[in-house]
């Protein structure tokens, strides 16, 4: 307690983890995009100018999956909302609203493509 209020605890944080994709990721090419599905996560993993970048998988406006979304010159859109991320801009909305996409953290390390997820 302190001054006779009771202390909150709160969890503890989660530690991020990196996982390993499949070799499918590593061989994406520009202006491609494709859906992973990793340690519970579901995620869309896009080639922008040979930068990948990893997102979680669901659109920041009406909550759809954006596995079915089409991904142009940097630009993500949804096929739920047609509302439009700019992925280099860690995933945020080109429209009028304030939304964005949940990064995820994605390291290319050689042949190999890893993602941090919190387990």
């Amino acid at each position: 307690c302190i001054r006779g209020r009771p202390v909150v605890m709160s969890p503890p944080p989660r530690t991020p983890t990196w996982i390993e994709l499949d070799d499918g990721v590593t061989g994406l090419v520009d202006g491609a995009m494709t859906a992973v599905s990793t340690a519970g996560a579901q995620l869309v993993v896009a080639n922008v100018e040979g930068t990948l970048l990893a997102y979680r998988e669901t659109c920041a406006g009406c909550g759809a999956s954006l596995r079915d979304g089409r991904l142009t010159a940097g630009a993500l859109t949804c096929a739920g909302c047609q509302r439009s991320f700019f992925l280099p801009q860690a995933g945020r909305s080109l429209d009028a609203d304030r939304l964005q996409l949940e990064p995820v953290p994605l390291l290319r390390e050689g042949a190999s493509v890893k993602v941090a997820l919190a387990t």
